[in-house]
């Protein structure tokens, strides 16, 4: 390999998260499959949890918009990233775009795809919660927001550098 020429690895993509008493969530990023695997401390399976999904077209202008690289290279010990516009050539969104313990201990599963963040919860045991939708982070009118749930609660941000630094905390109202 030249100096300076990147090593590509490609290979399945998985989203996962630990809770503070040991267990871990996993699941694998596909279009067309919904399957979280999750293990307690001691790495023996608690639960699996398994639903029919049918895959999701993405739209013309996301397919457009493409999606942000990173490229990092690295010559003579020195190192310098560069962020660009790559096309994105995946025309489904992927069932499954992030895993999260709560606050209450329980299992937030982000959907891939749509304008408002929208999750699946779960208790301890797999049994399904509900949904929870943040029709404020709509990002069908601009901006593209992250989001994270946590133990300590959910908080969004901003993707677009040019909007940083927007965070927000997300506060539950019944």
């Amino acid at each position: 390999m030249e100096s300076g020429e990147g090593l590509r690895l490609q290979g399945p993509e998985y989203v996962l998260d630990g809770s503070p008493d040991g267990r871990v969530a996993i699941a694998l990023s596909s279009p067309d499959l919904y399957r979280i695997e999750c293990f307690g401390r001691d790495g023996l399976a608690l639960f699996t949890i398994e639903e029919d999904w049918e895959p999701v077209a993405k739209t013309e202008e996301e397919l457009a918009a493409g999606m942000s690289a990173v490229a990092i290279s690295i010559e003579n010990g020195n190192a310098s990233a560069e962020t660009r516009t790559v096309e994105d050539t995946e025309p489904y969104h992927v069932a499954i775009s992030d895993v999260f313990f709560g606050p209450d201990g329980e299992l937030w599963v982000r959907i891939g795809g749509g304008s408002i963040p929208t999750f699946r919860r779960y208790d301890r045991e797999g049994t399904p919660l509900g949904v929870a939708l943040i029709p404020a982070l709509d990002s069908s009118s601009g901006g593209s927001w992250d989001v994270s749930v946590s133990p300590y609660g959910v908080a969004a941000w901003d993707m677009d550098p040019e909007a940083y630094p927007s965070v927000v905390r997300l506060v539950a109202r019944n």
